[in-house]
């Protein structure tokens, strides 16, 4: 009997421990402000999984809250624990201040983004952190 408690226990214990490592994924959209400059990040769809592409969609807007356009914006994905090859996109310009890349993700974990945008009169830099299952 109480082998078969100790059992019950310990695999508890390993079904706990598996569930609490486990990532969770990052609520949308993020938000950042780098100067006078605000970014949003959204993703299609909304929780990406490995290997599938995803769009990764940037709209920047300056401090009257008017969408900047011309930009150029280039994303650059890794992982903050792990050496990866390179995982870079640029993104295309629609016209209303939203900028738009097509990005797989390798595998499951913790990721960052990190957009590159250079605007007529100056730049700015974001890092988004996410997590995918």
């Amino acid at each position: 009997m109480k082998r078969a408690k100790l059992f019950v226990l310990l695999v508890s214990i390993a079904i706990f421990l598996t569930n609490c490592s486990k990532p969770q994924p990052t609520q949308m959209p993020i938000t950042q402000t780098d100067g006078d400059v605000t970014a949003v990040l959204t993703l299609l769809p909304d929780t990406p999984t490995v290997m599938n592409p995803t769009i990764l969609s940037l709209t920047i807007k300056d401090a009257d809250s008017q969408p900047i356009t011309g930009a150029s914006v280039a994303f650059d994905l890794t992982m903050p624990g792990m050496a990866m090859p390179p995982n870079n996109a640029q993104a295309t310009d629609d016209g209303s201040g939203s900028y738009d890349a097509e990005v797989t993700f390798t595998m499951a974990g913790d990721w960052q983004i990190q957009a590159d945008v250079t605007y007529p009169g100056g730049s700015a830099e974001f890092t988004f952190d996410l997590t995918i299952e």
